[in-house]
């Protein structure tokens, strides 16, 4: 009598065999269930990549965006505020300081409460601290907005794993590697409106301006699913089966 078998999963039915993990294989080898991964694989590059690559590429510009202002800042508040070369230093160091306490955090934040969920409240916190530098009327109220700003730079890497979760192996380096020309692009188009902005309308606009990147990403958010990968390593796999039904 022969035995019954159920059929294994095919790149027709992308999330037909996803397992509770992230990683190998439920079942036995003739009744094998296809990992996020694996099935991720089978359903290849398509148009949900290129959109999300967008999305992405906006969130890394700003970073380049935002620490390239600073660097022009300097010299505007200079004139302005009459400051000195350790209170421009120390903006500087505002900055950086925040993006090293927060990576960590929305590493954390992301493994435990999604990755969307991190990408939006760190473009949030970003989006609004970069507005708020801005108009800071003095110093100090500068300092504590640009040491916001490096918070929300912080989940830079967040950007890049999410981007990374929805990818097929066989191009993930390529893909990925592409995404940091959108850092460089960042960096030249502020150091163009450096020159034109910031001389004709000063700083304020300037830095305006350049927080604006990171509102068109956290607008189409709500169109975003989570990442299948995290669905998965929290035992959602009815969740990362219809995310993966959507992306294919």
């Amino acid at each position: 009598m022969a035995s019954a078998e159920q059929p294994q999963p095919t790149p027709t039915d992308p999330a037909r065999g996803v397992s509770g993990g992230t990683s190998g294989s439920a079942g036995s080898p003739g009744n094998r269930r296809m990992t996020v991964s694996e099935t991720i694989d089978h359903i290849g590059h398509g148009r949900f990549q290129t959109e999300l690559k967008w999305l992405c590429s906006l969130l890394t510009a700003a970073d380049g965006v935002m620490i390239m202002v600073l660097s022009f800042l300097g010299a505007f508040l200079r004139c302005e505020w009459g400051l000195n070369n350790a209170q421009v230093a120390l903006l500087t160091m505002a900055l950086f300081a925040g993006q090293g306490v927060a990576s960590p955090f929305w590493g954390w934040v992301s493994d435990n409460y999604g990755r969307k969920f991190g990408l939006v409240v760190g473009g949030s916190v970003l989006l609004a601290s970069g507005c708020c530098a801005s108009v800071a009327p003095e110093f100090w109220s500068l300092f504590s907005c640009i040491f916001g700003i490096g918070i929300g730079i912080g989940t830079v890497p967040v950007v890049t794993m999410f981007f990374a979760e929805f990818l097929p192996s066989e191009q993930r380096g390529a893909q990925l590697a592409a995404l940091n020309y959108s850092w460089a692009i960042g960096v030249v188009v502020v150091a163009f409106l450096a020159m034109f902005i910031g001389p004709c309308l000063g700083w304020r606009w300037l830095m305006f301006i350049a927080s604006l990147p990171t509102a068109v990403p956290l607008a189409l958010s709500p169109l975003l699913p989570e990442s299948p990968l995290y669905h998965a390593s929290v035992g959602k796999t009815a969740q990362a089966k219809d995310t993966l039904h959507q992306v294919a």
